[in-house]
């Protein structure tokens, strides 16, 4: 896969990230994250999720970011 390839795998043709709300504005989106994401890690810190090997990072990052996106 060459380089425009994948930037229309994972960019929007303005330059935004593609993303499972379809939010096409970069501002909107980035709020969108900085909430989702904050929420999502209060979450782990208030269930005491701990790191047991390297998988658990991928799970993690799942997780923070898994419904933002694919």
């Amino acid at each position: 896969m060459n380089d425009e390839e994948l930037k229309a795998y994972f960019l929007y043709p303005n330059g935004t990230l593609r993303n499972k709300l379809n939010l096409l504005d970069a501002d909107e989106l980035s709020t969108v994250e900085f909430r989702l994401v904050a929420h999502n890690a209060v979450w782990l810190l208030r269930h005491g999720y701990t790191i047991k090997n390297m998988d658990d990072f991928a799970k993690i990052h799942r997780f923070l970011f898994g419904d933002l996106y694919a």
